[in-house]
């Protein structure tokens, strides 16, 4: 598993989901910057975060090459077992087929047993965790070929693939009729309680460190709930609006009390963790938009620029794997591939913070012209916020039972393969704001009453119905 890459997310484990915070966090995606819109500026999850959160391989080759091929074919090839009809959908395999037929490996097994009992384990990780679908049950065996050897395999960038399935999902859910969402989301989530601590349930325990923990896993543990509220989503975007600038934390990964638990191998990447670059998995092409970010390597953040290449992202959005055939994305892609090529001559470099000469009011100013700061129609107005009270104080469903069944097996050492992560409907309407409608405006447009006399034929000036419009993001409930 180490060989391959996965040696330290397999690690990370079961964290169960706290859709509320998906569905307040990904209200401030936008799919033109692949930022999160935030009152003081923007931000975003970038490949520096899958290094020391999942401990993922970032430098590589791009995670690409042909989808189509027949699904017997490469099973019998590299599983070393034909899956049985049902256990095929498509290009996908089932998983639970796969922990099924690879549940017990045997002690004296040989090393071919063995290498197919870790594509097998793998091709699981990628289905529930890392490449997730929507329904969560079954894997793109486009993977497979990529693990024929697992030496080879540890030389892709599994970990852009894995934050551009996320992006794409995250811009997908922006949709007015997006009712799912799929992908890492489990990186989505520690990233903000690594960056918004505000947001951060309490943990009541630390879980035992070894030499392969990523940051991340320092999150699969038991949370405090102490006491009862409701629809708390309300509350994330509550303390999302009021958010204050020092409450975003930048520079998480440096503070000492973090410093310590971020392992050598975490930071073997670092080199290229700040590039402007498309980030590829198969289908999907997502650029890390990194000019925009500054502030989150330590650099002075200019003002951000209006995106230019809409057009061309939204083009990229459209591509996915279906009605295809057999298709080879490392040629259809190869634009973007050589752009990854160059990746080490397009890290973003700016002046630090130290020599930052713009008053940070009047960088908040300009942002807020050329950002959307703001979600319209979704906060309650709660009177006073207390800055103090945590999610997991006013309770938070997802978070209540953290233990899942005792593992039966080896594939149920990482239990998100089976328990909670599968993703759920939300009712769009749940909450949505209401907006007047535009070119009324109210009681001045009514004339003196003295002007109507004692006119019986005229009618009452009334304000026009008013609209319900739905939220300006898909994601206008919950994700539950």
């Amino acid at each position: 598993m180490t060989m391959a890459g996965f040696g330290g997310v397999i690690r990370v484990g079961f964290i169960s989901l706290d859709w509320h915070l998906v569905t307040a966090s990904v209200e401030r995606w936008r799919p033109e910057t692949h930022t999160f819109h935030l009152p003081h500026g923007e931000a975003t999850i970038t490949l520096q975060d899958v290094s020391i959160l999942f401990g993922l391989p970032v430098d590589g080759e791009p995670v690409s090459g042909l989808v189509g091929a027949d699904v017997a074919t490469e099973c019998e090839r590299l599983l070393g077992v034909v899956p049985p009809a049902t256990a095929v959908k498509g290009n996908t395999l089932k998983m639970s087929w796969l922990g099924l037929t690879f549940q017990n490996f045997s002690a004296d097994g040989d090393d071919i047993t063995a290498q197919r009992y870790a594509r097998a384990y793998i091709l699981q990780l990628m289905g529930g965790l890392l490449f997730t679908s929507k329904t969560s049950t079954h894997v793109h065996i486009c993977f497979l070929s990529l693990l024929e050897n697992l030496y080879v395999a540890g030389q892709y960038s599994w970990g852009s693939a894995s934050l551009a399935w996320l992006y794409r999902e995250m811009c997908h859910a922006t949709h007015l009729d997006a009712s799912e969402i799929a992908g890492p989301l489990i990186l989505l989530q520690v990233w903000a309680w690594e960056r918004l601590p505000f947001l951060a349930s309490r943990r009541e325990t630390d879980i035992p460190w070894d030499n392969l923990c990523p940051l991340g896993a320092r999150w699969r543990v038991k949370f405090k709930v102490t006491q009862i509220g409701h629809n708390v989503v309300s509350w994330y975007r509550e303390m999302l609006d009021r958010m204050s600038a020092d409450q975003f934390i930048s520079l998480p990964y440096i503070d000492d009390g973090v410093r310590h638990l971020i392992l050598d191998y975490c930071y073997r990447d670092q080199h290229i963790w700040g590039a402007k670059v498309p980030l590829i998995c198969f289908h999907i092409v997502e650029y890390q938009k990194m000019d925009r970010v500054m502030h989150q390597f330590g650099y002075q953040q200019p003002i951000p620029e209006n995106p230019t290449d809409i057009e061309a992202d939204q083009t990229l959005h459209k591509f996915d794997l279906r009605g295809r055939g057999v298709t080879d994305y490392r040629w259809l892609h190869a634009n973007h591939i050589a752009i990854w090529g160059r990746r080490y001559n397009l890290v973003q470099i700016a002046p630090s913070h130290s020599t930052h000469s713009t008053s940070s009011s009047s960088l908040s100013s300009q942002r807020r012209r050329r950002s959307r700061t703001d979600v319209p129609g979704q906060s309650v107005s709660y009177g006073r916020v207390d800055a103090d009270v945590r999610p997991s104080d006013v309770y938070i469903p997802s978070l209540a039972h953290m233990s899942p069944p005792p593992p039966t097996s080896l594939y149920a050492q990482c239990p998100y393969f089976q328990y909670g992560n599968t993703p759920a409907s939300y009712d769009p309407g749940m909450g949505s704001g209401v907006q007047a409608e535009e070119g009324f405006s109210g009681a001045d447009d009514i004339p003196p009453s003295d002007d109507l006399g004692d006119r019986a034929d005229v009618p009452p000036r009334r304000n026009p119905t008013r609209r319900r419009r739905p939220r300006p993001c898909g994601t206008g409930g919950h994700f539950l």
